[in-house]
């Protein structure tokens, strides 16, 4: 039998760099063939999730600094496109043409056609968009690409495409092997640093200068005027103290299992109302918790911006480590992470909140001491385990604790933005 690390990384070979190598030995871009000068055309492309977006904000906000007369084009994913379109610095936002779905991939031979007809799509997009004005296409995304934001930039034919190398983790070796012919600048994989960083190293590359790494999330007046009526519809006018916890996250592993207890405990110790957040598929943990808890408000089913807003009204985020987090620290409100990532696990990983960390407001993150039974560098499982190690009563204790720190009319210390890393 073939090693699960040797046959796990000829699947990413076979899923992801093989058929983008195929279709960049095949399809020729039609791009202009000389960069405009003074005022470039620019497409910077980002296909990953809500947290990844909020983190890329200062590097949006940089470019606009260093371009500030060109014509720049995002493309997100279609779940992104409303939230984006706020965005003071961009001058145009498209949607990804949707990738197929998992389904499809019940087979080799059917993945392969499944990912021809969407780069067919991709091709039709391309040809009847501007991406094919482009003079500068970007793809700032330091780790691998699973969603073929590089190829696009090379399907954009602009003249100059730059995005980071593959050598900057093992698994994107594997997963984009070969990528960096499909760029014209090859960036360095860099230092150990925080994700926003990494971005704004292209801003740097470019030759400009970065005033500040904080995140941003753009409100409009009516989502204001929605978060503000959704929060008089549930008594959380002027006066109210919520804490927002964020229950979800993408992968089960991040996802801590001990809220309902959390809560009871923190109800008991402090004067708040709970606001649950959860994405689709996660209502029945809302659901649970509620039956626990009859005063918490469920926060489900408005747009991500009217979200934020809601956010941008909380005294206090606690949560996994998911968009809703990087959402309410963007927003200015101060947060709780808690992280399945161990005390001394590896630098860089995943889950590595060093990397991936909240920013633009006072915060603690909270991390297992130990690894769990199986896991080495990370928490290896698909389901709660590392972070399951951090128990309700230490949580509650370190959120007491942390609020006393940044209330000044509880007694507590002045308000610092300085992040604490806390093993519990």
């Amino acid at each position: 039998m073939w090693p699960d690390w040797f046959v796990l990384r000829c699947v990413y070979l076979l899923r992801h760099a093989l058929p983008a190598l195929i279709v960049g030995a095949l399809v020729r871009p039609r791009g202009r063939r000389q960069a405009q000068a003074g005022a470039p055309r620019i497409l910077v492309t980002r296909l990953d999730g809500i947290g990844d977006f909020v983190l890329m904000s200062p590097f949006l906000r940089e470019l606009r600094r260093k371009y500030p007369d060109s014509r720049i084009t995002l493309l997100v994913r279609e779940n992104l496109v409303l939230f984006a379109k706020a965005c003071p610095y961009v001058s145009n936002v498209m949607a990804m043409v949707p990738e197929p779905k998992k389904e499809a991939f019940s087979s080799y031979p059917k993945y392969l056609l499944a990912f021809a007809r969407h780069m067919k799509n991709l091709v039709a997009l391309a040809d009847r968009s501007l991406l094919g004005e482009m003079d500068i296409a970007i793809q700032p995304r330091w780790d691998f690409d699973m969603h073929w934001a590089t190829l696009i930039t090379f399907l954009s034919g602009a003249p100059r495409r730059i995005g980071y190398s593959a050598k900057t983790s093992p698994l994107k070796a594997w997963c984009n092997f070969g990528h960096r012919h499909f760029f014209t600048d090859v960036l360095p994989p860099g230092i150990h640093q925080h994700e926003a960083e990494r971005n704004l190293d292209v801003i740097r590359y470019l030759g400009g200068s970065v005033e500040s790494a904080a995140p941003e999330v753009w409100l409009t007046v009516e989502d204001k005027l929605q978060a503000d009526r959704f929060l008089d519809e549930h008594g959380l006018g002027r006066g109210s103290r919520i804490v927002a916890f964020g229950i979800g996250a993408s992968e089960l592993k991040r996802r801590w299992p001990f809220y309902d207890e959390l809560i009871r405990l923190l109800t008991q110790r402090l004067e708040f109302t709970p606001l649950l957040l959860s994405g689709p598929g996660e209502e029945h943990m809302t659901r649970h918790i509620m039956t626990v808890c009859p005063t918490a408000v469920a926060l489900e089913r408005l747009p991500l911006r009217v979200v934020a807003s809601v956010l941008s009204h909380c005294d206090l985020f606690v949560g996994n480590d998911s968009g809703p987090m990087h959402l309410a620290s963007a927003t200015g409100c101060p947060s709780v992470e808690i992280s399945c990532h161990p005390v001394g696990g590896r630098l860089g990983h995943l889950n590595d909140p060093e990397r991936f960390g909240p920013l633009g407001a006072p915060r603690l993150i909270l991390r297992p001491k130990n690894f769990a039974d199986g896991c080495k560098g990370g928490c290896e499982k698909k389901h709660p385990h590392c972070i399951a190690g951090i128990t309700a009563e230490h949580v509650a204790a370190e959120v007491v604790r942390f609020v006393a720190s940044i209330r000044p009319d509880s007694g507590g210390i002045p308000l610092t933005p300085a992040c604490e890393l806390r093993q519990v």
